[in-house]
């Protein structure tokens, strides 16, 4: 049976096979979700930055240039949330077929073994059994479906956890960048800089020759670098 002692064990074994499947078959939904937020604010940036400077871009002819970049975010956009839900709707198909068909076809399969058993040792058909014996068999085959049906379940929904919680991953890395640029606007508005200065810049007394050493080229605020260990000389 699946109620006592030998059913708990079917039952763990049923859960440890279904999460070593899904997890065979699960595509990398945190890196999934951390793209697609990534691509989201890609786009979001571009065109709001598009909607902000349009008179700029109309005064110097950069329609088409301004274009080709909104596009080429969309496009990638619109690639990534294809693979994407591809990728989620086949995991869906195997999570609901391990974790709500199975079990239903499960307790179809065992009520019918079970009615085929307890008409065996009766010796004869349904419409041979008494009114007592038709509601013993129909109160053991509810009981039987009932505790196997909610179990199964209960055990699909455990399996289910992992793959929510690596969606909500990909959502922490989103926060999490967020939260890092806030604490860098922070630091650059009370006057704090995340880099130093690096290198020498030289130029002699009365020279035309600028000459640059092992310099970094920082952003004005210093919080970005932009070239890192550059030596060259300017002329004039």
């Amino acid at each position: 049976t699946l109620t006592g002692q030998r059913g708990l064990n079917v039952q763990y074994a049923y859960m440890v096979g279904g999460f070593i499947f899904l997890r065979l078959v699960r595509p990398n939904l945190a890196q999934l979700t951390a793209v697609k937020e990534k691509l989201d604010a890609d786009f979001a940036f571009v065109h709001a930055r598009l909607r902000q400077h349009c008179e700029s871009v109309a005064f110097f002819n950069g329609g088409k240039a301004e274009k080709a970049i909104v596009e080429r975010h969309f496009d990638a956009k619109q690639k990534h949330y294809t693979v994407m839900k591809r990728k989620q709707h086949a995991y869906g198909v195997a999570q609901q077929w391990v974790g709500y068909f199975m079990p239903n076809n499960l307790v179809w399969y065992l009520s019918m073994v079970y009615q085929e058993i307890t008409l065996e040792k009766i010796g004869g058909d349904v419409s041979g059994l008494t009114p007592e014996q038709q509601g013993d068999l129909s109160h053991d085959l509810r009981y039987l479906a009932t505790t196997v049906n909610n179990s199964f379940t209960a055990f699909g929904a455990i399996m289910e956890l992992y793959g929510k919680v690596q969606s909500l991953m990909g959502h922490v890395h989103r926060v999490g960048k967020v939260v890092e640029a806030l604490d860098k606007a922070e630091s650059v508005s009370k006057g704090q800089t995340s880099m130093e200065e690096h290198g020498t810049v030289e130029q002699e007394p009365g020279g035309n020759v600028v000459k640059f050493s092992h310099t970094y080229i920082l952003t004005p605020n210093h919080t970005q670098k932009l070239a890192h260990d550059c030596s060259f000389e300017l002329t004039r």
